[in-house]
């Protein structure tokens, strides 16, 4: 059996698929920044992005979505990740193939940006992993009134 997970472009029902067995700190984190339900925000996502890629687990699930959005002068990238607890299962595999995906965004990008919940500790580990800053700290942020931290990675010639 392949114990590797795989990577494909994201697919509208990949949505249905992940939404409900989301990690808590991103269904948190999706409703305090949006009040919106998680499977309407992760179909905006897809919706919305330049492009969005799918983590399948080697038994078939989609155990996390992510994408990138653009501005549209193309300037700043906007990289996102939400992901089911399964993922920590394959972590060393995972985070192998993130600074890859991050790069290659990057080379479309002069500047990658998001925030993330000051309380979603795992993401800001793996924003940190991938080479982002923290920017800020907005101490209000979203429909709950939350510290939101902005990170930032700068493309190293800009």
């Amino acid at each position: 059996m392949n114990n590797n997970l795989h990577i494909r472009i994201a697919l509208p029902e990949d949505a249905f698929q992940l939404a409900p067995n989301l990690r808590e700190a991103d269904k948190q984190e999706v409703i305090t920044s949006t009040g919106k339900d998680p499977l309407k925000v992760i179909q905006e996502s897809l919706e919305i992005s330049s492009e969005a890629y799918s983590i399948v687990s080697p038994e078939g699930q989609v155990i996390g979505i992510f994408g990138l959005c653009a501005v549209p002068d193309g300037s700043l990238g906007i990289p996102w990740l939400l992901a089911s607890p399964e993922i920590l299962k394959h972590r060393r595999h995972f985070l192998s193939e993130c600074r890859g995906w991050i790069e290659r965004f990057q080379d479309k990008h002069n500047v990658l940006a998001n925030c993330v919940d000051a309380r979603n500790t795992i993401s800001i580990r793996w924003l940190e992993w991938c080479g982002f800053q923290k920017v800020q700290t907005h101490q209000s942020w979203g429909l709950s009134n939350l510290p939101f931290h902005e990170y930032a990675k700068v493309r190293a010639h800009v």
